[in-house]
């Protein structure tokens, strides 16, 4: 088995867990702490994720590119350099950040009515410079995330089964969230420990800088508008519709690392290909990640639209079905979130197009922000929903216009992938015919509907011949042949 396809099944492990945790701690959660306390915790998290942003000064997406490259220059001792390096920054930047925090705290009369919540969540902020995920991606040690990744998700059920019982327990829900991943982090440090440098007067922190301001400046950016919705509502609104509109928003959100999850296995490979200016490899590698992004992008978009209340009162209960719009609009990123996410960070930054990135985040953000200040008085989580949805579908815009840029001659649009549309909106069109068939049962019309888009959908690709579903059923095949 190849050390791709290790990878990624180890991403697969960990993505299906993360999947599978939602599913069941949120039916439980959102049903425990009703929409006011999940509110709280939403709109406390949309705060702290500001502050984290800038503790980690986009370490995480620069820190991928240059430790791969170190890597694939097969030189230890500056990859162990460029590591420290990036560890001290972020340990200053994270004090820095915690201090900020922390006056905000003290001094804002608006957040009195969180200031617990807060305390509790300023310890991710301290503790940011311990988020080490690049490091371990860098290396392709996706076996190690995983392990830790489970283990972690099974304690914080584990707790929330035994510790958060009424509302008032959203306090000890927030710790739940907050210290057992403190913990993996603290672990995570340890293991990587041979490959810090503590000759400090060798490092050279200054080189770091200009890149990692750009790059900052890009993921404060894109942290702002992703965000702003629920920080927006949390002030021009109440908590209540925090929590409605972050409901919506994470139903949606659960399946999107799915997509995602090659993208992150892939690049410490396709930030080789390009320092190597290898284009077929770097043309294979996309053709692979936008081939799986709208094979499973497109059914998961038209059956959450379809399905968005069943869905709704299956996991979160009649309390939330005032989320259903909010659902609808926000499905519209499933494709363009993990594919603009991908252009980003796996092609125009190892291409050292960090202004142009940064550039595009800007325009995101402006847009965001005006349609937020505009929409949400009017609309409230609706005019939030839009915002969000018009924001990364702009962004994924811009950013392949960029690539198209740097690579002219790939093909976005083949002709397999405009079967995938094609296909894809055929059997939305089908189950839609038969909305007669709903009944009141979600978990039925769940399944029902989803089977039914799944043989139509899949079906026809078989009938296509499509090259991916071919490949992958004849792997099948030649493994179980082997096996017999």
């Amino acid at each position: 088995m190849s050390n791709l396809t290790k990878n990624y099944l180890y991403n697969i492990v960990s993505l299906l867990t993360g999947v599978l945790f939602p599913f069941i701690t949120f039916p439980y959660i959102s049903r425990i702490l009703m929409p006011e306390y999940l509110g709280k915790i939403s709109f406390v998290q949309s705060l702290t994720n500001y502050f984290i942003t800038l503790a980690l000064l986009g370490i995480p997406a620069y820190g991928i590119r240059e430790l791969s490259r170190a890597k694939v220059s097969q030189d230890k001792r500056e990859f162990s350099k460029n590591f420290t390096e990036l560890l001290v920054i972020s340990l200053v930047m994270s004090i820095v950040s915690f201090l900020l925090f922390f006056s905000i705290i003290m001094i804002s009369q608006k957040l009195n009515d969180v200031k617990e919540l807060l305390y509790i969540y300023s310890f991710q902020v301290i503790f940011a410079f311990l988020n080490l995920d690049y490091f371990f991606i860098a290396l392709e040690k996706h076996k190690r995330r995983t392990m830790r990744s489970v283990i972690l998700r099974f304690i914080s059920l584990a707790l929330i089964l035994i510790l958060v019982k009424k509302p008032t327990d959203y306090i000890k829900y927030g710790f739940i969230l907050v210290f057992p991943e403190l913990l993996a982090r603290i672990i995570d440090i340890y293991l990587c420990k041979d490959y810090i440098d503590l000759n400090i007067r060798k490092l050279n922190l200054k080189k770091h800088f200009k890149p990692l301001f750009t790059i900052f400046l890009y993921v404060f950016s894109v942290g702002i508008y992703v965000n702003l919705d629920a920080t927006m509502l949390g002030i021009m609104k109440t908590e209540t519709e925090v929590g409605l509109y972050t409901t919506g928003s994470k139903l949606v959100r659960m399946v999107i690392p799915i997509m995602s999850v090659l993208g992150t296995v892939m690049a410490p490979k396709i930030i080789g290909y390009i320092k190597n200016k290898d284009k077929d490899k770097i043309y294979d590698t996309m053709d692979k990640f936008m081939d799986f992004n709208i094979i499973l992008g497109i059914p998961a978009t038209f059956l959450m639209i379809y399905l968005s209340k069943d869905i709704i009162l299956l996991i979160s209960g009649d309390k939330f079905i005032d989320s259903n719009l909010t659902m609808k609009i926000i499905s519209a990123i499933i494709i363009f979130l993990p594919v603009g996410t991908f252009f980003g960070g796996q092609l125009l930054l190892p291409n050292d197009k960090e202004k142009l990135v940064f550039k595009v985040a800007i325009t995101g953000m402006i847009f965001n922000v005006i349609f937020n200040f505009i929409l949400i008085p009017k609309f409230s989580i609706e005019g939030a929903a839009f915002a969000t949805a018009f924001t990364e579908i702009l962004i994924c815009l811009y950013r392949g216009y960029e690539v198209k840029k740097i690579y002219p001659d790939y093909i976005f649009f083949s002709k397999e992938r405009l079967n995938y549309m094609g296909l894809g909106l055929g059997a939305f069109l089908c189950i839609f015919l038969l909305k007669n068939m709903i009944t009141e049962n979600s978990l039925y019309n769940i399944i029902f509907f989803s089977s039914i888009y799944g043989v139509i959908y899949f079906g026809g690709l078989l009938l296509l011949k499509d090259k991916n579903i071919t490949t992958i059923l004849k792997k099948i095949k030649v493994k179980k042949e082997s096996v017999l």
